[in-house]
């Protein structure tokens, strides 16, 4: 890498936080395992003044889709994960899908295959209004929303159940959406590994890079590190 390259990256993060395109940022970068610079510019609680920094903990969202495929390959590779297997053969509730043609709810023409959740060409979507599908995945996600606020009882699993029964807005693999298919995944991986979804992604992924901090849900003691979120 050239190090010119790097001489402008304050300057980037500087006028990102100036401009208020960001409440607080850092970034660090690598070549062949070791440190080529750090960089770091705003706050992580701006009415406290705590400055984003190295430690700072943030949130993943959807960089949860990425790792979720990790964890499938890995199961991929070791032979006990197809491919190109039908959802249904890992979640018998998905054996007889429906799908949204022509303002009809008709039975799916074919199946769901693991790929479609890895190619997010499942039919699922984030909710919303207008069809039947939308509407029932919106239900589902306010349920969960509801739920994180509780006990959190509704597992992985429970969640893909409850899919299972939501007509899909497309048939498998004609189209592409942006949606639930990691989520429904990640069901997958726990029925073919016999563990937990958190506890797969722990043992295989996180703990050997020594992503110890790297969790679902932030231990109290560490949640003076996490990162405010601002609209």
């Amino acid at each position: 890498m050239n190090l010119n390259h790097l001489i402008n990256i304050q300057n980037a993060l500087d006028y990102s936080f100036s401009n208020k395109d960001v409440a607080g940022v850092n970034c660090l970068v690598l070549q062949n395992g070791k440190e080529i610079g750090y960089w770091q510019s705003g706050f992580r609680d701006i009415k406290k003044k705590e400055l984003y920094s190295r430690d700072t903990i943030v949130r993943l969202y959807s960089m949860s889709k990425p790792v979720t495929s990790v964890a499938a390959f890995i199961l991929i590779e070791r032979g006990l994960l197809d491919i190109t297997a039908e959802v249904q053969k890992y979640l018998p509730e998905y054996k007889d899908l429906t799908v949204l043609k022509n303002n009809k709810i008709e039975k799916c023409s074919r199946p769901l295959l693991v790929q479609d959740l890895l190619n997010m060409t499942s039919g699922y979507t984030y909710g919303g209004s207008g069809t039947t599908g939308l509407e029932k995945t919106s239900e589902i996600l306010n349920a969960l929303n509801d739920d994180v606020l509780n006990d959190c009882k509704i597992s992985t699993r429970e969640v893909a159940k409850r899919l299972a029964s939501v007509p899909l807005e497309f048939e498998p693999g004609t189209d592409y959406q942006y949606g639930l298919s990691a989520d429904i995944l990640g069901a997958v991986i726990e029925v073919v590994s016999g563990m937990k979804f958190s506890d797969f992604l722990k043992k295989e992924i996180f703990i050997p890079l020594g992503m110890n901090e790297t969790d679902f849900y932030v231990q109290n003691k560490n949640l003076p590190r996490l990162a405010n979120v601002y609209k």
